[in-house]
């Protein structure tokens, strides 16, 4: 019976997460893990997952979202809907680049995931604009951006290219 009302609390959460009612489907989630947790068997993982994210997305605790999304994926890394709300989590904390790195490791072990598909197109790989007081597509942007994206690469590639040689008398 406890694994039938956790599911019913699972599903009344993904039916608030659906309807961007954010409290609602922690506090839905929440209830699922408390219930999953009194069994005492091994946890189910999606509820844990989504309790994270439903954290994140009402914006409660980003940092206690991200940990217990983080949580899930490590105890099954090859789940992609654990990294993928992980990567919707970092989104939320506004952190880019890990959503990114989450996102793309979702889409390694399913790449014909339609909502990673959407999430991956929805975040912009682009930084801000140089000039920030201009728009992202006018002609000074664009070049000094190019620019500083040429020189970011080089630095990459070689790391001791900026620093200065001593040089002895001999």
């Amino acid at each position: 019976m406890p694994i039938l009302a956790a599911e019913i609390h699972f599903k009344k959460g993904l039916a608030a997460l659906v309807d961007h009612n954010y409290r609602d489907a922690s506090e839905c989630f929440r209830r699922a893990v408390e219930i999953d947790h009194a069994r005492g068997s091994r946890p189910d993982l999606r509820y844990l997952s989504y309790y994270g994210l439903s954290l994140a997305k009402s914006g409660s605790s980003v940092g206690e979202a991200v940990r217990i999304c983080r949580a899930a994926v490590a105890k099954d890394r090859n789940h992609p809907v654990l990294w993928l709300n992980l990567g919707r989590a970092y989104r939320a904390a506004g952190k880019t680049s890990q959503a990114l790195e989450a996102l793309d490791r979702a889409a390694a072990i399913a790449p014909d995931n339609t909502a990673l598909a959407r999430e991956l197109a929805e975040v912009d790989r682009r930084g801000t604009p140089v000039l920030k007081t201009l728009p992202r597509e006018h002609p000074l942007n664009r070049i000094l951006g190019k620019a500083l994206h040429s020189v970011r690469r080089s630095r990459r590639v070689a790391p001791d290219a900026g620093r200065a040689v001593s040089v002895g008398r001999t």
